[in-house]
């Protein structure tokens, strides 16, 4: 069991049984995605204004990265850099279900090395990948554009 916090729905400082609810949700979002359906291209033209904004690409969560790093802090891992390059080539073990992952991990590492969690970004109208500490541009990279 998982103990109640602030990321359980209330209702006057009561915990609400989103069971309850499922019905009301589906049709709630059944309503909201038939809407955007509607006015698909009027909003497709309002999304076009962010094109060229940069955002960030999330290819693992932070806390993946949170964890490598506060595990490399361990004496073990300090006192050879080989062992902790090893710990950092935990990075592989997803490839076999995420391949284009093979792309990136010399940049995660480096950054991880500077003690920094990878920052990828985007732009909406583009379909490659930067990393913010290298010269990593991957053309390309995703098969569509977010605006796409």
């Amino acid at each position: 069991m998982i103990e109640a916090s602030q990321n359980r729905p209330q209702l006057n400082q009561q915990e609400v049984n989103v069971q309850e609810y499922t019905d009301a949700i589906i049709k709630g979002f059944t309503a909201v995605y038939e809407i955007l359906l509607e006015y698909r291209q009027e909003l497709t033209e309002i999304l076009t204004q962010f094109a060229e904004d940069k955002v960030r690409v999330v290819m693992r969560a932070s806390r993946t990265y949170a964890l490598l790093l506060r595990e490399s802090y361990h004496p073990d891992f300090l006192r050879n850099g080989l062992e902790r390059d090893r710990l950092f080539d935990k990075l592989w073990i997803d490839v076999k279900n995420r391949p284009q992952l093979i792309q990136i991990i010399s940049a995660e590492q480096e950054a991880l090395w500077k003690n920094d969690i990878p920052l990828f970004t985007t732009y909406p109208h583009s379909r490659d990948l930067y990393h913010r500490d290298t010269d990593l541009h991957i053309p390309n990279f995703f098969n569509e554009s977010g605006i796409e």
